[in-house]
């Protein structure tokens, strides 16, 4: 029993100095999670943590991060026939504009990006930041770590 007690412990004291990172404009992370995630949901917040805190061992991206994203998906074929997005078009930017602007940011400041999961029910939008994440994985550091996610949300 002791030793479950400190490993909890330790394991607490990690999460706590090592908060991972949760952008979605407006879900949450699982209940469980909850206190480790920080939360940002809009490409500004996300530029701004990881220029002032760096990279966190795990990141959790969106697509959808406004309305108008949500709109464009569902009125271009929604779930049924998923749309590719038209990134020039929108007005505010993307959970992949958010992807693109962190693999810059690690090659510019030599920076290694750990984990990545990608919780999007967008399917195109979900599948455009996993092959973007996992392409650079593979030819900057030789592996992938990045997957697809389904959180289970709170109701």
């Amino acid at each position: 029993m002791k030793g479950i007690k400190r490993f909890f412990k330790r394991l607490i004291r990690i999460f706590e100095t090592d908060r991972w990172l949760f952008l979605d404009d407006t879900r949450e992370p699982p209940i469980h999670l909850k206190r480790i995630f920080y939360i940002v949901r809009d490409y500004d917040e996300f530029v701004e943590y990881i220029e002032t805190y760096g990279i966190p061992e795990i990141i959790s991206f969106d697509h959808d991060l406004n309305l108008e994203h949500t709109n464009f998906f569902f009125e271009n074929g929604g779930f049924r026939n998923p749309p590719d997005s038209r990134y020039e078009n929108f007005k505010f930017k993307t959970g992949y504009d958010c992807a693109l602007w962190l693999i810059d940011y690690c090659k510019r400041n030599n920076k290694e990006l750990k984990k990545v999961f990608v919780h999007s029910h967008n399917p195109m939008g979900q599948r455009n930041i996993y092959n973007l994440i996992c392409n650079f994985q593979k030819k900057e550091y030789g592996k992938i770590n990045c997957k697809i996610v389904k959180w289970k949300y709170q109701k």
